[in-house]
């Protein structure tokens, strides 16, 4: 799943991205944001992607964090001698990757707080990744690159349309806003396991489909704080994030 704030552009204040079922992917790569530095690292033993706010953390205080390949630092980048490219080869650690996307945005605002501007960008955004898929002139054809064992990622994309989550936010077990870095003020502070718990909710009653080929993108107003753990928050720490439940 992926968090972050800011609702004014969406390109460069990606929000929540979740992706579902049994698959997520993540809306930092999506709009733009990858070029920050992004980091892995393990929570409650999953892998997650983070990509830091520039010039305030790099990630490397996270259990097991290392740079995701291709961002600066990263062994992609620093160069081997042995690979006639300079670069190192990607590594399968035993996941699966997405042979194909069929995305959804999922706008939770019980508030109506995104504009029809903003909304209206996102889903061009998604349509037009969509128009262009399968084409090898943008950052979407390298995903050839990432392979399991039933073969390579595929830049095969459908859009399914946005949906507008309007139950309210959590009251209990929220999460505390750090006081650090961006002030505010906010609304709300929510978890990763209350995004995952209410992206599984609204999958259920709207009956959207599940499954490895299936990405969801959860986008939360500027005023929303997400926390992947205490103090690693979109307020303070990354601009987006994602994993997968």
């Amino acid at each position: 799943m992926i968090a972050g704030r800011g609702e004014a552009n969406p390109r460069t204040h990606s929000r929540a991205a979740l992706g579902a079922a049994l698959s997520l992917a993540m809306l930092a790569l999506a709009l733009g944001a990858p070029g920050a530095g992004a980091v892995v690292f393990k929570l409650h033993g999953r892998g997650v992607g983070v990509t830091p706010r520039r010039g305030i953390h790099t990630g490397g205080g996270l259990p097991g964090a290392r740079p995701a390949p291709g961002a600066p630092g990263s062994a992609a980048t620093r160069g081997f001698d042995e690979l006639p490219n300079g670069g190192s080869p990607l590594t399968w650690h035993g996941g699966p990757v997405m042979h194909s996307a069929g995305t959804h945005v999922i706008y939770w605002d019980p508030k109506a707080q995104f504009t029809t501007t903003t909304k209206g960008i996102v889903n061009s955004f998604f349509s037009d990744v969509e128009l262009e898929s399968g084409v090898a002139g943008n950052v979407f054809a390298i995903a050839g690159q990432y392979t399991d064992g039933s073969g390579n990622a595929a830049y095969s994309s459908t859009y399914s349309g946005a949906l507008v989550d309007t139950n309210g936010y959590p009251k209990t077990g929220n999460c505390t806003i750090p006081k650090e870095v961006d002030l505010g003020p906010y609304e709300a502070c929510l978890t990763d396991a209350q995004l995952q718990a209410q992206l599984k909710t609204f999958i259920e009653a709207e009956k959207l489909p599940r499954g490895p080929s299936q990405l969801y993108f959860i986008l939360s107003p500027h005023k929303i704080v997400t926390c992947l753990e205490a103090g690693v928050c979109s307020n303070n720490f990354y601009c987006a994030y994602h994993s997968y439940i």
